[in-house]
């Protein structure tokens, strides 16, 4: 039986018919746009096992919720686990977007949308983050040379 996807540490072919059922369960109770993950003791990565989900959403209700903030909601850092390792540069902010409205100097990535610009914020991470959901959005893109009638929608 195929069932749904799960993000383990283990090979679940390794369970019994009854476990690997369990699982399957239990990923199940949860809407389709969500991953299972459950990660154990005594495999790869388990010194802080977890069970839980990861809610899947579009690239376009990531850049939705990214816009709509607009700097009104900061984020706010939270205590690294003592357990784990080091993990390098991790600033408090994901993504600092500018708000202003002048357009910002220099090359900055940015955008002009209802009489205020938009810059990606000039700090490698952010930079780094803006290229990661770039790149995301790349993936997105498909190839419609097979449609009969393609449609192009542009601003």
């Amino acid at each position: 039986m195929t069932g749904r996807v799960v993000i383990t540490n283990y090979d679940p072919r390794t369970l019994s018919d009854a476990e690997r059922q369990g699982l399957n369960t239990r990923a199940g109770a949860n809407p389709g746009n969500f991953v299972f993950v459950d990660i154990h003791p005594g495999h790869p990565g388990g010194d802080l096992p977890l069970c839980g989900v990861l809610k899947l959403r579009s690239l376009n209700r990531i850049l939705s919720f990214v816009a709509a903030d607009d700097g009104g909601s900061s984020e706010y850092d939270v205590s690294k686990d003592p357990r784990t390792g080091d993990s390098g540069l991790n600033p408090r902010r994901a993504l600092g977007i500018e708000v202003t409205a002048q357009a910002p100097p220099g090359m900055l990535p940015h955008a002009r949308y209802g009489g205020r610009y938009y810059a990606v914020a000039d700090t490698p991470w952010d930079l780094q983050a803006f290229s990661l959901l770039y790149q995301a959005f790349q993936t997105t893109v498909t190839d419609v040379s097979g449609v009969g009638v393609p449609i192009t929608i542009s601003k």
